[in-house]
């Protein structure tokens, strides 16, 4: 099968960073820049937003405060209820490239644009995010998928996103390492409100809450938990998530399906790195804008048992609400 791999910047840099293992956040914002050079300013995501997504979908860890990154070893992962069918995550070197040309005993699709017969959500579906393409093997038996994992130096992981969902750290352990830092001066502050699920501008003195700092000398923003024994350093989505259930807002509700259903998680509070990965290996799938009565806008993943929701939910402290037909 003849298939053509690394031609988005994104799968470019994703290439770069197999072959060379791990490296600094500079060193990563340079190849951004560079793989990304011929591209409208405007149409260019952010070196951010770029590992962002890596970190979501398991091909790489970034550690913020020592502002490095390393490649994660290339895993073939089951899909819940398709055990005969692995999604590929964590690096692609050219050698692993040249593996799946010659792989001869099962499929291997990119996006699964070559429709597979396989059952929806999957069947014409589009994996694709910043361009990177979800790889899928495809096998008649699920004794080929280890032999393809065996071919590709890779290890084969059974129900990946179920087994991490199991050990999901909980909100409090998630913000008690949490560093003490003071928000930075002479910024624009921002408070996000829970019941809107927004961000406003903040008037008057800062009080407990989740606050955004856009300092006007630095180039990038700060995030800021506030409580009464001070202020905590934390990602986004953590903040907002902690925010949310302090004020007991709902951001997650499940829709039932016949075999595995989808999780809708409201717009404006994107998941944390970990909850993104554990529902990414589920289908591989980019979640779908979608919208419930009430709720308003939400992502839709694909494929997630009730058992993951439940492990997701319970993580961010969130109880999960139903969709009903």
């Amino acid at each position: 099968m003849s298939l053509q791999f690394a031609q988005s910047p994104a799968e470019q840099l994703l290439l770069w960073m197999s072959e060379v293992g791990t490296g600094s956040w500079r060193r990563f914002k340079d190849s951004h820049d560079w793989v990304f050079h011929d591209r409208q300013e405007e149409n260019v995501p952010k070196p951010a937003s770029v590992a962002q997504h890596m970190l979501e979908r398991g091909h790489a860890e970034f550690d913020w405060q020592a502002q490095r990154w390393a490649i994660a070893p290339t895993v073939l992962a089951t899909v819940p209820g398709l055990p005969s069918a692995g999604l590929v995550v964590g690096g692609r070197t050219r050698a692993t490239l040249k593996t799946w040309q010659e792989l001869d005993w099962v499929d291997v699709y990119l996006d699964l644009n070559e429709e597979p017969d396989v059952p929806p959500p999957f069947k014409g579906a589009l994996a694709s995010r910043d361009g990177i393409r979800s790889v899928f093997v495809i096998a008649d038996h699920v004794e080929r998928l280890q032999d393809a994992a065996t071919a590709m130096d890779a290890a084969l992981v059974w129900d990946a996103g179920p087994a991490i969902a199991d050990r999901l750290p909980s909100m409090t352990k998630s913000i008690v390492g949490a560093p003490r830092l003071p928000p930075p001066p002479d910024a624009r502050v921002d408070v996000f409100v829970p019941e809107s699920v927004r961000w406003e501008r903040a008037a008057g003195a800062v009080s407990p809450g989740f606050y955004r700092f856009r300092p006007t000398r630095l180039p990038h923003t700060e995030f800021r938990l506030v409580t009464e024994q001070g202020a905590l350093k934390v990602d986004r989505s953590i903040g907002i998530y902690a925010a949310l259930a302090k004020s007991r807002v709902d951001a997650l509700w499940y829709e039932p399906a016949d075999v595995n259903g989808a999780l809708h998680v409201r717009a404006g509070a994107p998941l944390p790195a970990l909850q993104g990965r554990v529902l990414h290996l589920c289908s591989g799938l980019r979640p779908d804008e979608s919208a419930l009565r009430g709720a308003g806008p939400t992502l839709r993943y694909h494929n997630v048992p009730q058992s993951v929701a439940h492990a997701v939910a319970d993580s961010l402290s969130q109880s999960l609400g139903s969709v009903t037909a």
